[in-house]
C-alpha cells in the first residue's frame, strides 16, 4: 500500500493511481492500514463511496 498522503484524526488516507483496472481511488482506515479500508472513487463527476468496510461514521 502507498504511502499515507494525511493523518487526520486518526485516519489514514491512501491515494491509488493505478491499482488493477479500477479508476484512481483513495483508501480511508483508522490507524494502521488494512485490507478493509473504506474506497472512495475519483470520478469526473466527483467523489463517490466504492464500499465502507472500515465503517467510517457518516458525515
Amino acid at each position: 500500500m502507498p504511502k499515507a498522503l494525511l493523518d487526520f484524526l486518526g485516519y489514514s488516507f491512501f491515494f491509488w493511481s493505478n491499482e488493477n483496472a479500477e479508476p484512481p481511488h483513495i483508501h480511508v482506515c483508522k490507524g494502521h492500514p488494512t485490507e478493509n479500508a473504506s474506497k472512495f472513487w475519483i470520478t469526473k463527476g466527483g467523489i463517490e463511496l466504492a464500499h465502507n468496510k472500515s465503517q467510517i461514521p457518516h458525515l
